[in-house]
Order: C-alpha cells, then sequence, then structure tokens
C-alpha cells in the first residue's frame, strides 16, 4: 500500500468515498459482502434509550418565542400558532424517522424498531 494511501483515504469527502465505495464493491463480489458484513456489524448497535433521550432535548430546546415568530399573518396568508408548532416538532422528529428509514430498507429490521421504540420513548 502506497504511504500516502491513509492520507487520501482520510481527506476524502463523504460522496466521493461513498461513490469510491460503490466502484470498488461493483468490481468485486466479495469485497461487497464483506463491506455489507462489517455495516451490519457498525450498524447493530441502536441503543433506544440514546435515541430518546437526544430526541427529548432537542423537543425540550424548543421554544415557545419561535412558534410566536412563525405564526401569524404572513405574505401568504396567516399561519396558526399550532400549525407553526407542529411544523417545529416535525422538523425536530424528521431526521429520526428518516435514519429508521434507512434502517428498515437496510433490512436491518430489529435496528428499524429499537429506533422507533426510543422515537416512541422520546
Amino acid at each position: 500500500m502506497p504511504k500516502n494511501a491513509h492520507t487520501i483515504i482520510d481527506h476524502l469527502s463523504p460522496g466521493d468515498a461513498l461513490a469510491i465505495l460503490k466502484i470498488l464493491a461493483r468490481e468485486d463480489d466479495r469485497l461487497a459482502a464483506h463491506v455489507a458484513e462489517v455495516a451490519t456489524s457498525y450498524l447493530s448497535s441502536v441503543d433506544p434509550e440514546e435515541i430518546a433521550f437526544v430526541l427529548y432535548e432537542e423537543l425540550d430546546a424548543l421554544a415557545v418565542e419561535e412558534v410566536w415568530d412563525r405564526a401569524g399573518p404572513t405574505r401568504h396568508g396567516y399561519v396558526a400558532p399550532q400549525d407553526a408548532s407542529s411544523e417545529m416538532v416535525e422538523q425536530v422528529i424528521e431526521p429520526f424517522l428518516q435514519e429508521m428509514r434507512r434502517y428498515a430498507q437496510m433490512g436491518l429490521h430489529a435496528q428499524a424498531r429499537q429506533a422507533c421504540i426510543g422515537l416512541l420513548l422520546g
């Protein structure tokens, strides 16, 4: 392996790293299987309590003043306070839902279930 290989790898952007990984996996079925095995192992630990804690903290950080800023008359009509607050809550929850869906799409149903439990607890 060239001396600067780790330096190059360490400085790849996430998009470049993903593109390169896909190219390597397409070229070598054994490598693709190994990547899938490592990914499954890496993603296998989902802590519902941690998810619940982080979600709770993010929801708790929402401020009523932000609702007031978002609610009321706008140039596009009127935004009710309950609509503004619902939108704020949805913005906090959506990344957690996306992560849960991502696990399910990868076939990691046990991890998706744990993420869902964390969401419910949060």
